[in-house]
This record gives C-alpha cells, structure tokens and sequence, in this order.
C-alpha cells in the first residue's frame, strides 16, 4: 500500500506513482484505440456529410455510403486511425506526465491553470502526431483512395511536405 492510494479503489483522480509509466500509456493506447473504431461508423458518415456539395441528412449520408462501398466502407480507413492512436495517445501520457512533472507544482495543491497548461500541452502532443493519419482516413472514407499506400503515395506527389 502507498501513502498515495485512495480511500475508494476507483478514485480515478488519485495515482498510485508506483504504476511503471508504460503502464498508463499502454491503458491510454488501447482506451484510444477502442474509442476511434466503436465511433469510427458515425465519423464515417459525419465526413460524408462534410465533404458533399449538397446538405445530407443522416439518413441519407449513411444511405450514400453503403450504396457507394458497401458495410465495409463503413470502417475505411480505420486501421490507418488505429496504427495512429498508438503512438499518439503514448504521447498524451508521455508530455502530460512531463508537463506535470515540470510545472505542475506540489501533489496536494489545487493548481487549476498549471493542471490546464499540462493537458494543452498534452493535447497539442497528441494532435501534432495524429493528425497527418487523420488526414489519410478522411480521404479513405470518402473512397477516393484504393487503400493507405496509394492515399500517401498520392498525396506525397501532389504536395509533398509543406
């Protein structure tokens, strides 16, 4: 038992510091994982509705995507946004725990703005490394691509990296 261990076993709030590290970014990674694919349909379907040049409804947007690619068409892409929660829930954790182990301050302390400074910093990390696959599953989704190599292969020579 540590100093550190709450009074209720499922106090999120409290952190036992004796998890190793890679602990919490393997539980963040797979917590990532299982939220981008179980709401992955319903992105799907938001950005079908985005990208049309007329309004979609719901209804029709999930209409158009079945028709256009089928069930499967549903999860295009998402091994693309899987492969990239990995490394970037890791990040989450890695510049959160940092951030709080730099400028966090005291563990007993209320420090709202530090503790807000921490998860921006976290949540910059985290999108700086998945939004360049979040790139390639929207054009997967929309179909334009035959799979993830030729959207990067594609997008590479048209644009390369600016």
């Amino acid at each position: 038992m540590s100093d550190h261990e709450p009074e209720d076993a499922f106090d999120w709030e409290v952190r036992d510091s004796s998890t190793p590290f890679f602990h919490h970014a393997i539980a963040g990674s797979c917590a990532g994982i299982m939220e981008h694919i179980s709401m992955y349909p319903l992105d799907t379907v938001k950005t079908h509705m985005q990208a049309s040049e007329t309004s979609l409804s719901l209804r029709e947007a999930i209409r158009q995507v079945l028709r256009e690619q089928g069930a499967r068409g549903m999860m295009r892409g998402a091994t693309v946004i899987g492969a990239g929660c990995v490394p970037a829930h890791a990040g989450f954790f890695g510049s959160y725990e940092f951030a709080v182990a730099e400028i966090g301050g005291e563990e007993d302390a209320q420090r709202p703005l530090r503790m807000a400074a921490c998860g921006a910093f976290a949540t910059t990390t985290h999108d700086l490394i998945l939004t360049p696959y979040d790139v390639v599953k929207q054009r997967l989704q929309l179909g334009r691509y035959a799979g993830p190599y030729d959207c990067v292969r594609s997008m590479w020579r048209q644009g390369g990296v600016r």
